[in-house]
């Protein structure tokens, strides 16, 4: 969207901003208007839960920067849920939203140490100059599907994606290996999303998106990385903690799920293997 607004400073009417910039850019998206007093939760919601501290502005403002994207992220799931948005403790029947955990993407169990640590996603060493898979048909979580092929969005899943980031260098202070990001969207290869100097030189782990990509039903999305050659803890075996950063959006029968295995599309509706 082409300006940012604080959360204080935006009003009910921003969803018209929305809707015309939908159609102008022929997005194609199918959405509903968010009422007054859902507007007002959703305002609420965001401030309190969604904000993260952090000594810098540096979370917030990445956030602040992609506010209507959310905003259309939830208009979208009004739709798709044909039920009424309740914030980040939503009734039952209605829907809400939250931060995207791995396991909405079927990535893992968690973002910080995968299924065996100290790896990562999957469990599997980092292999520079080669992809290494983060959200595919074939992770840890999902299987059945084959490596590297994309994952399928489901009924009861909506996510705004506005970045890729590594925490190894936040969590354990050892450098990335990632030297790029790779992804798809239905069928369609992006361009690439450099890393190398976030993971060198910069101090916020978060590569940023121009454009946030938004995940709905029948959507389909793959990410990986390829790595630069680093001789930390030893050649071919790197450390590297990959996430997502954005929002779901989910019915609250979804959000109750507690179990992260739990979240495919076997038991859930949110995300599956093709």
């Amino acid at each position: 969207m082409s300006f940012t607004p604080t959360i204080d400073s935006l009003g009910i009417s921003s969803q018209n901003l929305i809707a015309r910039n939908v159609e102008a850019l022929g997005l194609g998206y199918s959405f509903d208007f968010l009422t007054k007093r859902e507007f007002d939760k959703w305002k609420l919601a965001f401030k309190r839960t969604m904000i993260i501290s952090h000594e810098y502005r540096n979370f917030v403002d990445l956030d602040y920067r992609h506010i209507l994207d959310y905003l259309l992220g939830a208009m979208i799931a009004k739709k798709q849920f044909t039920a009424e948005f309740d914030g980040t403790m939503p009734f039952s029947g209605r829907f809400g939203m939250s931060r995207i955990r791995a396991n909405h993407l079927g990535a893992g169990d968690d973002w910080f140490s995968g299924t065996a640590a100290p790896f990562g996603i999957d469990g599997t060493a980092t292999t520079a100059s080669r992809a290494n898979y983060v959200i595919h048909g074939n992770s840890t979580e999902l299987g059945g599907g084959t490596d590297g092929a994309p994952v399928k969005v489901l009924e009861s899943a909506v996510f705004v994606i506005i970045g890729f980031g590594d925490l190894i260098s936040y969590i354990h202070g050892l450098e990335s290996p990632v030297e790029s990001w790779i992804y798809q969207v239905d069928g369609k290869n992006k361009p690439v999303v450099p890393y190398e100097h976030h993971a060198s030189v910069g101090d916020f782990p978060i590569a940023e998106l121009d454009e946030a990509i938004i995940l709905k039903n029948k959507s389909t999305f793959e990410l990986e990385f390829y790595a630069k050659t680093l001789a930390y803890p030893t050649a071919g075996n790197y450390i590297c903690l990959p996430l997502v950063w954005g929002i779901c959006y989910a019915p609250e029968a979804q959000m109750r799920v507690a179990d992260p295995t739990s979240l495919d599309g076997t038991t859930n509706d949110m995300i599956t293997s093709t």
